[in-house]
């Protein structure tokens, strides 16, 4: 917003103030104003596209980055860096639209603006310089938070730099952190006994994992045996399901209802 003059600042700060009171319309010129703005950022995540003199998608980039980008000893290594993690934000964001995008960053701007409290002077546009950054950053995590294993957010998001398919990591995570001393227990002669395939008392990470799951229950996900589990043998409901591992309720359903399909397919007969 570098060629606002003073009166458009002074505007701007009007309609947040406006907009904190509650007046109709105010969201919208909030909005509008940010409009460019908003979308260099859903360019960016959409398509990789940003400006090297854009300094608040630069910053942006930083947060996404391995300490290495900061230590940068030149400008080609900076750059390099940056778009290698520029790339790793493309895909960690590939199953959204840029509709969402939007949406998602206009949620996060206007709760700038409900949280601002400079009503002496008209620098709204600096408090979105400064900060808007770090705000988008913490929203848009939430998405990609990983709805297995529910590991710190910044845990999965370096996570997300070792592995090139969002999808994979989706679907094929495990629960069990410490893999091997899982398959361990699982083959040890105490804990490796056939069971039925409906035994509850052999439902635990093991069984999530694929590790001790009976044959019939080979055919699914991980998470899909989570669901499985939660709703057939927890009881519970498709949304509290996805409340518990940060995903929504649709994407729950179908996913369970995928499940039924392959195990239908599996036993021959409907569930």
């Amino acid at each position: 917003m570098s060629h606002y003059t003073i009166n458009d600042y002074k505007k701007l700060h009007q309609y947040v103030l406006e907009y904190q009171k509650g007046k109709e319309n105010s969201a919208n010129s909030i909005i509008e104003a940010f409009e460019n703005f908003l979308l260099s950022y859903v360019n960016c995540i959409t398509y990789g596209n940003y400006k090297t003199n854009d300094y608040s998608l630069k910053r942006f980039i930083s947060l996404y980055a391995k300490k290495g980008l900061i230590d940068s000893k030149t400008k080609t290594e900076f750059n390099e860096q940056m778009d290698y993690t520029v790339n790793k934000i493309q895909k960690m964001f590939s199953q959204y639209s840029q509709e969402e995008l939007k949406n998602e960053l206009i949620v996060t701007l206007l709760s700038m603006a409900k949280k601002y409290k400079d009503y002496s002077r008209p620098s709204f546009h600096n408090y979105v310089d400064k900060c808007f950054h770090y705000e988008a950053y913490r929203s848009l995590k939430a998405l990609i938070k990983d709805p297995i294993s529910r590991i710190n957010n910044d845990e999965f998001v370096e996570n997300m730099y070792k592995n090139n398919n969002y999808y994979d990591a989706f679907e094929n995570s495990i629960i069990e952190i410490n893999y091997k001393l899982s398959l361990e227990k699982a083959l040890s002669k105490t804990g490796h006994k056939n069971v039925s395939p409906f035994d509850l008392e052999s439902i635990d990470s093991n069984w999530i994992n694929g590790i001790t799951c009976n044959e019939i229950f080979s055919c699914l996900t991980p998470f899909e045996r989570v669901i499985i589990k939660a709703h057939y043998i927890g009881k519970e409901t498709d949304n509290a399901i996805a409340t518990k591992y940060g995903v929504c309720r649709a994407t729950i359903n179908r996913k369970r209802l995928s499940a039924k399909r392959k195990l239908s397919d599996k036993l021959h007969f409907n569930l």
